[in-house]
């Protein structure tokens, strides 16, 4: 039955916001004031994008160009909303 549920969600496990925020204390883009410095960050389960977003608000200061892959259409849209 586990297997079916899963197959109903396609594998989709949001990550638990403990484990986000220790992601996002271990994870540190590198400031740089030179402009054309930047990062290219691809979450290649993005879901509904949250877990990109929050990497991305904890380095607000950097450049950062996010590219998320998602097979689901509706959170592939709230993915890209956010």
């Amino acid at each position: 039955m586990a297997r079916l549920e899963s197959n109903k969600k396609m594998g989709y496990y949001p990550t638990p916001p403990k484990t986000l925020k220790h992601i996002c204390e271990w994870i540190r883009f590198q400031y740089s004031s030179n402009k054309e410095r930047s990062y290219n960050v691809l979450d290649p389960c993005a879901g509904t994008g949250e877990a990109l977003a929050e990497l991305i608000y904890k380095n607000i200061h950097t450049l950062i160009n996010a590219y998320g892959i998602e097979l689901d259409m509706d959170r592939a849209v709230e993915a890209q909303k956010r």
